[in-house]
């Protein structure tokens, strides 16, 4: 019997069998169900490792001296240290003027913008060390609470062209301690030209947030809140140049006598629950996969028996009959496959469309990648036909008298 007959005829079994196409949705969903944990696995993983790889919280370290003595040379000196700064003057939260209308807050976030810690990619200038009065802010900048923003709403943000060369005026209440009471003492001012624009998905910044010189930051925060700073333990803020290295700095600075602490505290726990769920969602897609075959292959095998003992009577070879099962096995496990795949990609577009605010917001990007199609196609289509051969083997081998008898 020719390959294309073999091929023909499987596919005629396929399509007029009902239980073939209860089959092909019972895989279509395990195919559904086995893309969508990996997909659930990598999106969040990928999230943390990036905060981890990529932005600087990973690789901030916060340092405070109960004895009031930094000894900032030794500090300095230690290796894999590359900025050091007042942790009052990390950031600070202003209104601007210049953005306040019937469509935005005007709350801007300002942020410690030394050429360490701005983001790498800019588009327009950078600060450099003896810039004042410039900023940098997000292409997509959105100068109000992004809490409960509406991502959907493209004329929502100002971009580049829209706030580049602009001015942002900032103002911000200046207080001080009167009977160990904040009492508001009048309203500092400063004018800011936006000299460059950055991604705040690169940074996992809020679309808020502003850049400014160092010498910009100390001055407000002397201006509005350093009389309100009574501790005698100010922290400082330590940018490690690799994450790899904050463990071994952590160590020099406790050494040292300095109490330390990470910015970014990792969870452990988060990261075991992403990888025991998505586990235990791909074992028991598999062996249901598993059973469902071989229950389903036996009990076809078990209806077709006349048939087979039929087709071996006219002549047909053994190698004949396994060919037009295997083929029968593969149309229904590619068709299941495929169909999956389908599925899965409308529930990712649908995602992407109804919980846009929320994987945006969270820093969660559904990127593509050939490993969940790959594992799938594993477990949906070379699973089933390894397990389809067996049974074919066992069946197609007995003698013709056997099956018949069976049959009766």
């Amino acid at each position: 019997m020719k390959l294309k007959d073999s091929i023909n005829y499987a596919l005629k079994k396929v399509t007029r069998n009902k239980k073939n196409i209860y089959f092909i949705i019972i895989l279509m969903i395990c195919t559904t169900t086995i893309t969508g944990a990996l997909y659930y696995r990598k999106t969040f993983l990928d999230s943390i490792n990036y905060t981890i790889t990529k932005t600087l919280q990973a690789r901030s370290v916060i340092i405070i001296d109960t004895r009031e003595n930094y000894d900032y040379s030794a500090i300095s000196n230690i290796d894999h240290i590359e900025e050091m700064y007042n942790f009052n003057y990390h950031h600070a939260y202003a209104t601007s003027n210049s953005f306040k209308n019937d469509k935005y807050t005007g709350s801007i976030t300002l942020k410690y913008g030394s050429e360490k810690m701005l983001p790498k990619n800019i588009t327009g200038k950078k600060i450099t060390s003896n810039d004042t009065g410039v900023a940098i802010c997000p292409k997509y900048f959105y100068p109000s609470d992004s809490n409960k923003i509406n991502y959907f709403d493209s004329n929502l943000f100002l971009t580049s062209d829209d706030i580049l060369n602009k001015t942002l005026s900032i103002s911000k209440r200046k207080e001080t301690l009167i009977n160990e009471e904040r009492v508001e003492i009048g309203i500092y001012t400063k004018n800011f030209k936006i000299i460059g624009t950055y991604d705040p998905l690169e940074t996992e910044d809020k679309l808020d947030t502003c850049y400014i010189s160092p010498q910009d930051m100390i001055e407000i925060y002397n201006e509005t809140k350093a009389a309100l700073n009574t501790s005698m333990h100010t922290p400082m803020y330590l940018i490690v140049d690799d994450v790899k290295n904050v463990k071994k700095v952590s160590n020099e600075l406790v050494k040292a006598g300095y109490i330390v602490d990470s910015v970014f505290l990792l969870n452990s726990n988060v990261i075991n629950n992403i990888k025991y769920i998505s586990n235990i969602i791909l074992i028991v897609a598999t062996f249901s996969i598993i059973i469902l075959t071989i229950l389903y292959v036996d009990k076809r095998h078990k209806n077709n028996q006349q048939k087979i003992g039929t087709l071996m009577s006219l002549g047909f070879k053994n190698k004949d009959i396994k060919t037009i099962d295997l083929i029968e096995t593969l149309w229904i496990t590619l068709f299941s496959y495929l169909l999956g795949l389908a599925f899965t990609g409308g529930i990712l577009v649908i995602i992407n469309i109804v919980f846009r605010n929320y994987l945006i917001h969270n820093y969660l990007i559904i990127n593509h990648s050939i490993v969940p199609y790959l594992i799938a196609f594993i477990a949906i289509v070379i699973i089933p036909l390894i397990t389809g051969y067996f049974y074919t083997y066992k069946s197609s081998n007995k003698k013709i008298i056997t099956i018949i008898k069976e049959e009766n």
